[in-house]
């Protein structure tokens, strides 16, 4: 004998039990059917709807509330907010590309007088490290090359590499 069928209503179109057919006790098992409206869900199908229909009533009546607020005083609008965008972000493209672009063979900079942006150009020095570079210089001028030594995270090895990049004082000739 195979299972009995899951659902079963009686004729009136009302709750009526489910057979089911317990696998482990080979016997057949009644469960009363939970009333369904009149759209055929159940009470929580039902709360869940309309708590479904609650939320997006309640967003899109926020929604047209703060469409129909005036700008705030002092607010940037319009094409100066697109003109202020577009300026900054050509400068950061350009401040980028600047940075990415590496030391030519015989190029030097001066560590007392380049920009952050120029000391990124170095090998091995970043953003982090130029800003300690600047830090260092502010103490007090490097004299030489080798006082590059005393910012943090320049080593000897990192140094050597640096040395055909370097000048102090006039003989820097920057690009």
């Amino acid at each position: 004998m195979g299972p009995a069928p899951l659902l079963r209503s009686d004729d009136a179109g009302g709750a009526a039990a489910v057979d089911c057919w317990s696998l482990q006790a080979r016997s057949p098992i009644q469960a009363p059917l939970k009333p369904r409206d009149s759209a055929g869900m159940v009470p929580s199908e039902t709360r869940s709807l309309g708590r479904a229909v609650a939320v997006l009533l309640a967003v899109s009546v926020l929604r047209w509330a703060c469409s129909e607020l005036p700008d705030a005083p002092g607010a940037a609008v319009g094409e100066d907010v697109l003109t202020t965008l577009i300026d900054s972000t050509r400068d950061a493209v350009g401040e980028a590309e600047q940075r990415s672009r590496p030391l030519e063979p015989g190029e030097t900079i001066d560590p007392n007088q380049a920009s952050a942006v120029d000391l990124d150009r170095l090998p091995r020095i970043g953003p982090a490290m130029a800003e300690r570079i600047i830090e260092s210089r502010r103490e007090a001028p490097f004299r030489s090359v080798d006082e590059l030594l005393r910012v943090r995270g320049i080593g000897t090895a990192t140094l050597e590499r640096l040395r055909p990049f370097l000048r102090i004082g006039s003989r820097a000739a920057t690009r």
